[in-house]
């Protein structure tokens, strides 16, 4: 039984294991004005002695190699600045991955050079995501009014190298993954945005609703017809999914997910299917949806044909890391072809013809949102009460000035400061114990989380699931 597993089932308070995942907000530097930034939206009073910040490498090494030997399996690397302004970003990278940690890097992109570009395939970073808010130039500006419209465009191309420049080594990492954070302004864009993604060649794509800072950013709020356009854009993203399942496939029954009783949780980290990256296929293939068995009651079966209209013969579907489906054509049944000699090289056998494709993430959390908002003004208001927040044993934050948090929304209830204490002593100490024992509740209504606002929106909803299927199963 894992570890973690364990004490929680046990009651422990004083843990054995640090968190899964840290998040490291290495600088409150910034080169973007995000309208909705809680941060450096430009109606935010943003307090002074916050400003320009970076973390330490020194204190950043002295964190890592401590939580290493403490079961730390990833660092996400994002918080209240750009992380690419950090002088030391490619040290701190290397540091993790030297340590064989999960490395996760949140951007604007902005910054980013062919330099980096490189250094993140050659390094391993494990993924990219790219906070964008927009599928348009014009849309960026507006929600980025310090930017230009020629910003998007070289944001877009960078991607499109990243890509480019990671099939040619034969690499599968960095994924890249587009989020963006829907509001008033750009609620009719979601589709748009999708476009976008499949153009750049993104790995992932995930939407997320606005938090807005009260009395500052209410106008970026939904209104009701937003929600409403939003809601038919998730059914029609649903009907365009380029990989059909199959009649007898029912995506809220798989193994992963038959431990949970209850549907809306299942619906929280479900997989809504696939969107195939066809600009990524050689030259004159394309793809088309065949039903070779007449008596077969499945849906038409994913298939590429060749420039010469032949139908590949074998196909196969893998996950990670190349999230692609495979495509063989052999040459015993092509020996007629006039183009045999150029799609087979003197003894090759198969061709293989490999398609990515790019996950919608989180569509069900986006629904529920979207929803709850609709019904209640509110976000997370039903699912939080679920199940307990586990965040106390997976999760802390260490922003740049050395405070640490316990969850992602949690900056109203920090547990310590690095400058003071270790974080050992921080993680088993005092305010961290009490975070875990009100997490046990499940209905979030106590002081701790009255303040965090874990009812208008939770940013750790996702793990915390994962690790009650891990509870639920023992």
């Amino acid at each position: 039984m894992d570890r973690r597993v364990k004490e929680f089932l046990e009651g422990k308070e004083i843990l054995s294991l640090g968190p899964r995942i840290l998040e490291l907000s290495i600088t409150t530097a910034c080169d973007s004005s995000c309208l909705g930034c809680w941060c450096h939206s430009p109606f935010v009073d943003f307090p002074q002695e916050k400003k320009g910040l970076f973390l330490p490498f020194k204190i950043i090494e002295e964190l890592i190699c401590e939580l290493k030997e403490k079961g730390l399996e990833e660092v996400q690397i994002s918080g209240a600045g750009e992380p690419l302004l950090h002088p030391q970003l490619k040290e701190i990278i290397s540091l993790i991955k030297g340590k064989g940690i999960r490395c996760h890097l949140v951007t604007n992109f902005l910054s980013a050079g062919d330099e980096e570009i490189l250094f993140f395939i050659e390094e391993g970073l494990d993924l990219l995501t790219v906070s964008l808010w927009a599928g348009t130039p014009e849309t960026f500006v507006l929600l980025h009014p310090n930017r230009k419209e020629e910003d998007f465009e070289r944001i877009s191309e960078k991607l499109k190298k990243l890509r480019k420049e990671r099939d040619e080594r034969g690499k599968f990492y960095p994924k890249v993954k587009i989020y963006h954070v829907l509001n008033h302004l750009n609620a009719e864009e979601m589709e748009v945005m999708l476009k976008h993604a499949l153009n750049v060649g993104a790995d992932m794509i995930e939407f997320k609703s606005i938090d807005i800072i009260p009395g500052k950013t209410d106008f970026l709020a939904f209104t009701e017809n937003d929600v409403e356009v939003l809601l038919e854009s998730i059914e029609r993203l649903k009907k365009k999914v380029d990989f059909p399942y199959s009649v007898n496939y029912d995506p809220l029954n798989v193994p992963h997910l038959i431990v949970f009783d209850d549907i809306e949780l299942r619906k929280e980290i479900m997989d809504y299917g696939r969107f195939l990256l066809k600009d990524l296929l050689p030259s004159g293939f394309s793809i088309s949806f065949d039903n070779l068995d007449p008596n077969n009651p499945e849906p038409e079966q994913l298939n590429v044909r060749c420039p010469k209209n032949r139908i590949n013969h074998k196909s196969i579907l893998r996950e990670e890391p190349d999230q692609s489906f495979y495509f063989f054509f052999f040459r015993e049944y092509c020996r007629d072809c006039p183009k045999i000699s150029t799609c087979f090289p003197e003894n090759e056998e198969v061709k293989e013809v490999r398609l990515p494709y790019l996950s919608l993430l989180a569509l069900g959390r986006l629904e529920r949102e979207l929803t709850n908002y609709q019904k209640k003004g509110s976000y997370a208001c039903d699912i939080v009460d679920k199940i307990p927040c586990y965040a106390g044993w997976l999760y802390a934050r260490v922003e740049a000035d050395g405070e640490v948090i316990p969850c992602c929304k949690g900056h109203a209830f920090p547990v310590g400061n690095i400058f003071e204490k270790s974080f050992w002593e921080i993680w088993n100490g005092e305010k961290e114990r009490l975070f875990r024992r009100e997490g046990r509740k499940l209905l979030k209504e106590g002081p701790i989380f009255q303040l965090i606002g874990c009812r208008k929106g939770c940013d750790n909803i996702g793990l915390n699931i994962s690790f009650h299927g891990e509870i639920l199963t023992g």
